[in-house]
């Protein structure tokens, strides 16, 4: 049984790497179009992304052969009253759900600057699941921040299915607004319960051939 159990814990680690996915939201596949939510499915991962606030917000998207103001491609912001449209700051939420459940290996997060003081490193949270907000900060390595885009690469996920993500900004902190854009995800999907079923009955099997021969082997 201990067998068995590593045996289908080997396969859980291996399938949810072996076929990760790098979810780009900045392909241009995913151009809003000035839509509030788009869904587009990625080698077989459909991701919904979704301005679910303030009401009335809409996308805002920056990625190939639609750079923003500085030349940079941002992937999703929330476009509001806010006072950056082409990122998540103040109320706004930005939601990526997934039609089946997920392991998340990687967020990529843009326009998140340090600007060589505490008063200025900017930060944001993300939630799984519906979760505790967990919060995120700029790299202060990269100071000065705009020269590299603030770019932020978010590990340590662990093996948690995830069936959505949602980003929320703090607002302003000592007159300081954090904001920031998702550039996107890697995921892998989680297996099917029917296939882990086949796996273990195949498992079972192999063991009590193995119990057979070996018992053959000692009355012999």
């Amino acid at each position: 049984m201990k067998r068995i159990l590593l045996g289908l814990s080997v396969f859980y680690f291996l399938t949810t790497n072996a076929f990760a996915v790098y979810i780009d939201f900045t392909d241009p596949i995913f151009n809003p179009g000035g839509a509030s939510t788009i869904t587009k499915t990625v080698e077989g991962i459909t991701v919904t992304v979704a301005a679910v606030d303030p009401a009335g917000a809409k996308l805002f998207w920056t990625g190939v052969g639609l750079l923003d103001a500085s030349g940079f491609m941002d992937g999703f912001g929330v476009d509001s009253s806010s006072y950056e449209a082409d990122e998540i700051e103040g109320t706004d939420i930005l939601k990526v759900s997934f039609s089946q459940d997920v392991v998340l290996s990687q967020i990529s997060i843009t326009d998140l600057f340090y600007e060589g003081n505490s008063r200025y490193l900017e930060q944001g949270y993300y939630s799984l699941n519906g979760g505790a907000p967990v919060l995120f900060l700029a790299d202060p390595g990269q100071s000065p921040s705009p020269a590299s885009n603030g770019v932020l690469t978010l590990t340590g996920f662990g093996q948690t299915p995830v069936s959505y993500i949602t980003f929320t900004a703090p607002g302003l902190i000592n007159d300081q607004d954090h904001e920031y854009s998702v550039a996107g995800v890697n995921v892998a999907p989680v297996p099917e319960p029917g296939t882990l079923l086949l796996l273990g009955s195949g498992l079972i099997g192999l063991g009590l051939s193995g119990r057979k021969r070996m018992s053959k082997a000692v009355k012999n």
